[in-house]
């Protein structure tokens, strides 16, 4: 997510055509906290220009109660990346945005628009692989498992939800 705040420089100097895939914010802090992914958001603080540019009206008692196990943390961070991604895709056709509800629910049509998108042929085996690997019986990885790519993706969307409890 991080090459995110990078994306105006990627897409202007190397002529690059990227997609950025949108989570959740809490889908995206139900998957650090699970595979205990803290993030040092202070880090991202320090960089006054892009704080100044897409996070000037964060209030600061959410700067403070961002700690880099805290949904705060995670949702600041979601905050910036949506605002990045957001004014980049209005700017540059060369980026596209795709909302990962729409990869679940609709795996082989998003698929086949960012194979598009990236001058990239939607070959057979292509087909087969997203079939397969989104029909899965699990909605989750196992335990264990950081990432598993045999899962029912229409289940994934809201799997989230009966993870986090009303504080979070």
């Amino acid at each position: 997510p991080f090459v995110t705040f990078a994306l105006g420089h990627l897409l202007t100097t190397y002529k690059a055509k990227a997609v950025c895939l949108i989570r959740h914010p809490g889908a995206l802090w139900n998957s650090n906290r699970k595979l205990n992914w803290p993030f040092e958001i202070e880090r991202l603080r320090t960089q006054s220009a892009l704080i100044e540019k897409y996070g000037q009206d964060i209030p600061d008692k959410y700067w403070q109660m961002a700690t880099p196990d805290s949904p705060v943390c995670i949702a600041i961070l979601w905050k910036l990346m949506a605002r990045v991604i957001a004014e980049q895709a209005a700017r540059y056709e060369s980026l596209l945005a795709v909302r990962h509800e729409d990869l679940c629910l609709q795996a082989l049509e998003t698929a086949q628009k960012i194979c598009q998108h990236l001058d990239l042929t939607c070959e057979p085996e292509m087909i087969a692989y997203i079939t397969k690997t989104t029909s899965g019986k699990r909605s989750e990885s196992k335990q264990g498992v950081a990432h598993s790519f045999n899962r029912d993706s229409k289940q994934i969307i809201d799997t989230w939800r009966g993870r986090l409890d009303t504080t979070e």
